[in-house]
């Protein structure tokens, strides 16, 4: 069974250091999000990219998480940056949650490794993304180092890469290493 994040360290979700080593801003920029994107931000966590998304969108962004105690968290903080355009959503209260093709731009940022069924998530989530839309994938290496989950449940690009384009049938547009233990696959549907 997949390591899941426990909420009791959501501390460790918004550090000094983790912002040098994976600044959202940055990412978010290499990974060309505009302003009239409507965007989503599954596995959200304490809202580290979910208040940069709104930021940059003027549109719905929709902030997806099975931990009400993280929820709460960018509940806060889209409170104190007056962002109005964030819908929290807890994925095990709400039945049919994903939005029908609404979505031009999903963010998974270190979750992936957390999933069972990878492809069955993936085409669950899928389904809200416009034809055209893009889904960025932040995982990391799969490599013996400290930072994330057990090396038997990382991912590794090429894996990620396969399920992608051979099995979803997305368009690669990025494959890039992100810092020295996580990388992006960003596709195209």
């Amino acid at each position: 069974m997949a390591h899941k994040f426990n909420p009791k360290h959501k501390d460790k979700l918004d550090t000094k250091q983790r912002r040098r080593d994976l600044p959202p801003e940055k990412i978010l920029e290499k990974f060309n999000l505009q302003t009239n994107d409507t965007v989503a931000d599954v596995g959200c966590g304490v809202g580290y990219f979910t208040i940069p998304m709104a930021q940059i969108s003027d549109e719905k962004v929709y902030a997806f998480d099975l931990s009400q105690e993280m929820l709460d968290e960018v509940a806060v903080k889209r409170e104190e940056h007056e962002l109005h355009h964030i819908k929290l959503i807890n994925t095990t209260q709400e039945e049919d949650y994903i939005p029908d093709k609404k979505i031009d731009f999903m963010l998974m940022s270190n979750l992936i490794h957390e999933v069972e069924d990878k492809e069955e998530f993936l085409s669950n989530y899928l389904r809200g993304v416009k034809n055209g839309g893009r889904i960025a994938i932040i995982d990391f290496k799969k490599e013996k180092i400290k930072q994330g989950p057990p090396l038997s449940e990382k991912v590794s690009k090429a894996e990620l890469y396969k399920l992608l384009e051979d099995k979803l049938a997305l368009k690669l547009e990025l494959v890039a290493d992100l810092n020295e233990y996580q990388y992006a696959i960003v596709a195209k549907k």
